[in-house]
């Protein structure tokens, strides 16, 4: 009975550490690692911004992020000094008891230890654990939260976390236990584990129990030395990175071209935002405003008739208009015009977005799309220019033949991505049941093809049904032209 035990405890173990492996891979690629980029990409954006010119700084909310940060800090004395601290007290029952647990946990000390200490230190590994654990959501959600004030991680992170550390300081001096601490412990421990048994009815059982591995880097200065900026910033920067992920986890990005000089583009991507600019950042355009009209189909229906003057505007920012750009100059018409849209904003039918990140990039003119059935039969065609360059059986047998060709002279079993000829360039994506190939004027880019692969996955997904057996017919994929337009119009600009 024991080794069946004992195998149906290593089997539900493997399947919990498999478990938990790739719910930690499936976080970092869907999530750590986007945002983690997008961190890294602002980073560099902030700092070639403060190599060009210096723009105004929005303290107006300076004090949002002092005050969250000071309740946090209180917060976490109320829950620790209430709560934990009385159960760690019953659990250690007394400082010297809690020496001598650490002595016997120790990896040297060997296996004479009892069943109640060894659970005693584990518990208190536990605690210490969902300590460290609980100061960091909770400081990381507060940081977060003044970020939505603030919407500048270098203005929130000097206010919030400085307040943060000073406060922690300011707590450790007096003897209590603070929210970051600084304090360098004598000796560091790694946690691991180590074969022991105990006895149970007249039954040895074997298991695995924790012990501690004493790190003394006292004895190796040079270590640190090294260690020093990681001793003092870990949790600093713990906190500020899943703060920014928290920050960033819910975001929604659209991206908008603005033509420069010559055949450079700006492109811009933009955060949505959850209120209303205050007058003072309407007048000044402080964040670089993009003013975006609801879809019809988020708003809500409602029978009110509204003004010719705010369904001029409706119409106006439906391409996504800058603020500067529909602004009035005149002071009276530009306060009335701030109502205007701050009822619009609150009635749902606009939303507020500021830049995230620029970058320049050359201009691309999109030329046409075309959707080939896998077996090279042209599905739906669509041509930005309004001009008809080429038909659209003529363009789905050329992909069809080239790709033959391809596949019998180099015997490669990869895909044709990309053809370029001269100033034209072909992008092909391809789906499960088609192929789109989209052609561009200009030099190519990663939005590029990443707003053909949208494409292509929302046609298949839209037109399944049609396309498990396609008969032939082309009327079922007539209404895809509005979705190329939606997915397409930033590209166009």
């Amino acid at each position: 009975m024991g080794g069946l035990k004992t195998n149906i405890s290593k089997e539900k173990l493997r399947f919990l550490i498999i478990f938990i492996l790739l719910s930690a891979s499936l976080f970092l690629q869907y999530y750590f690692q986007p945002i983690a980029i997008l961190i890294f990409i602002k980073l560099i954006d902030l700092w070639k911004r403060t190599k060009t010119k210096k723009k105004k700084i929005d303290w107006t909310n300076w004090y949002i992020p002092l005050i969250i940060g000071v309740g946090g800090c209180l917060i976490f004395l109320i829950i620790y000094h209430f709560l934990i601290n009385p159960l760690q007290v019953g659990i250690m029952i007394s400082q010297e008891y809690f020496d001598e647990l650490i002595l016997k946990g120790d990896i040297s000390y060997g296996n004479v230890i009892f069943l109640e200490d060894m659970l005693r230190l584990d518990l208190c590994n536990i605690i210490n654990t969902f300590i460290l654990i609980f100061s960091v959501i909770l400081f990381a959600y507060l940081f977060a939260r003044s970020m939505q004030f603030i919407k500048k991680i270098a203005i929130t992170s000097f206010i919030f976390l400085g307040i943060v550390i000073l406060l922690s300081i300011m707590i450790f001096l007096v003897g209590l236990y603070p929210p970051i601490n600084f304090a360098p412990e004598e000796y560091e421990y790694w946690i691991t584990g180590a074969p022991a048994y105990f006895s149970l009815f007249d039954k040895d059982i074997y298991t695995i129990r924790t012990v501690l591995f004493k790190v003394n880097l006292g004895e190796f200065p040079l270590l640190v030395i090294i260690a020093i900026p990681f001793t003092y910033t870990r949790y600093v920067f713990n906190l500020l990175i899943w703060g920014l992920i928290l920050y960033y986890l819910n975001k929604i990005f659209i991206t908008k071209n603005v033509p420069k000089e010559g055949d450079i583009s700006e492109r811009i991507s933009f955060s949505r935002i959850s209120e209303f600019p205050k007058y003072e950042a309407y007048v000044t355009d402080l964040y670089r405003y993009l003013v975006v009209k609801t879809p019809e189909s988020e708003v809500k229906a409602e029978k009110i008739e509204e003004r010719e003057e705010v369904k001029e505007l409706l119409e106006k920012i439906k391409d996504n208009k800058f603020l500067k750009e529909i602004r009035p100059i005149e002071k009276e018409e530009m306060r009335r015009f701030y109502f205007t849209l701050k009822y619009l904003f609150y009635d749902g039918k606009i939303s507020f977005w500021i830049p995230e990140f620029t970058y320049t990039s050359g201009k691309v003119e999109l030329q046409g799309l075309y959707v080939i059935y896998s077996d090279g039969r042209d599905l739906f065609s669509y041509n930005f220019s309004g001009v008809d360059y080429a038909d659209s059986g003529l363009i789905s047998g050329m992909f069809t033949a080239i790709t033959a060709f391809i596949k019998e002279t180099t015997k490669s079993s990869e895909l044709l991505k990309t053809i370029d000829h001269g100033d034209i360039k072909i992008l092909i994506e391809y789906g499960k049941y088609i192929f789109s190939a989209l052609f561009i004027k200009g030099k190519q880019s990663l939005e590029n093809r990443g707003i053909l692969k949208e494409f292509v996955e929302w046609f298949e997904e839209k037109h399944k049904p049609h396309l498990l057996d396609w008969s032939g017919a082309l009327h079922p994929f007539r209404d895809s032209k509005d979705k190329v337009e939606e997915i397409f119009k930033e590209e166009e600009e």
